[in-house]
């Protein structure tokens, strides 16, 4: 986990807490996130971190097996993004 993936993860998740609409978060934090998604090394077409906040397992929609197994490395990335960012706040104290 980079400091720089961390620092765009803490940006983006404190638009999220601010902006109530969700078209305008997504507008608001498109470029951000879209670095985010090319630090890890995704595919455009993968799920990005922040799609998986709300899921912690992927959809039962999503029936094919390669799509799930990306759902699920967005997801590991966004608990290691976590983590990362609550070890830095509390190293911070």
């Amino acid at each position: 986990m980079t400091v720089k993936a961390a620092a765009i993860f803490r940006k983006v998740q404190r638009l999220r807490d601010e902006i109530d609409d969700e078209e305008i978060w997504l507008e608001q934090t498109r470029e951000a996130r879209l670095e985010l998604h090319q630090i890890f090394d995704r595919f455009p077409w993968q799920a990005q971190v922040f799609d998986t906040i709300d899921c912690p397992e992927p959809p039962d929609w999503l029936t094919d097996e390669d799509k799930r197994r990306d759902c699920r490395e967005a997801r590991r990335l966004l608990v290691e993004l976590e983590r990362a960012v609550a070890f830095r706040n509390a190293s911070a104290v």
